[in-house]
């Protein structure tokens, strides 16, 4: 899997194996309503990525394959465009205005 950081570094490390995904799925915890609620407010209700205005999904800066935690630092509007295209990477968010 290619894993691109904030900085634009670009490196390759061994894919998870299925099993491993089961288990990060398995134990990793709800994102809530509320949380939900206030990540798009905070966001203004547009995609972090590309400003687009729906419809959403909650990312994860830092995918869950890669470490990433489900905190609101870590969550982000997007568009089920570029969370899609993101898949298990990184990808740099805009600054909030």
């Amino acid at each position: 899997m290619t894993v691109t950081s904030a900085d634009g570094r670009v490196r390759v490390e061994d894919p998870l194996t299925p099993a491993q995904l089961r288990r990060l799925v398995k134990d990793r915890p709800p994102i809530s309503a509320a949380v939900r609620t206030r990540i798009l407010a905070r966001d203004g209700y547009a995609c972090r990525y590309c400003g687009s205005d729906g419809p959403f999904q909650i990312d994860h800066v830092v995918p869950v394959a890669l470490g990433g935690a489900t905190t609101m630092g870590n969550l982000v509007t997007a568009c089920v465009t570029c969370n899609q295209r993101k898949g298990a990477t990184v990808w740099a968010p805009k600054p909030l205005s």
